[in-house]
């Protein structure tokens, strides 16, 4: 935010500028179908949720995900499958690029507090170790559908 400061003559005198204090933010790849971007975008803006931005939505599901730890619940307990991002395009030809098909699926640039982050892939590591076919793109993705269609499969704009 800038102020402007002017003397008695109504010229500038002074431009101060304010900095908001921000957490520093990171950055998980991964890829997702247009319609989870989409519901992303739905509900990082719904007033109701109180969001505001995409960044904030991330933190809160990534959060709440990692607390519950939903693939150690008895009832999914041995069913819980990672969900695994697909490739943008789909070859037709084997090994030459552009011959293919678009799958729907797009980039999908997961932006948070980077000890979140750290967090994050500190899981995904234990996952490994415990035997988990898991990696951060499949463990930010897996985050993202949930958040989108169980957690708040019933929010509507």
């Amino acid at each position: 935010m800038t102020k402007e400061i002017e003397n008695s003559s109504g010229e500038e005198k002074e431009k101060k500028t304010r900095k908001k204090r921000q957490v520093p933010l990171g950055l998980i790849v991964t890829r997702a179908p247009t319609e989870v971007v989409a519901r992303i975008n739905e509900l990082s803006h719904m007033t109701a949720l109180g969001f505001g931005k995409s960044v904030n939505f991330y933190t809160s599901i990534f959060r709440e995900f990692a607390s519950i730890k939903l693939w150690t619940q008895p009832e999914v307990q041995g069913n819980w499958e990672w969900l695994k991002p697909q490739a943008s395009e789909q070859n037709l030809i084997d090994n030459i690029p552009g011959s293919g098909i678009k799958t729907g699926w797009v980039q999908l640039n997961v932006r948070m507090p980077i000890d979140l982050i750290a967090s994050v892939k500190e899981q995904v590591e234990r996952l490994q170790a415990q035997g988990h076919n898991v990696n951060l793109s499949m463990y930010a993705y897996s985050v993202v559908y949930w958040g989108c269609f169980l957690r708040y499969k019933n929010s509507e704009t």
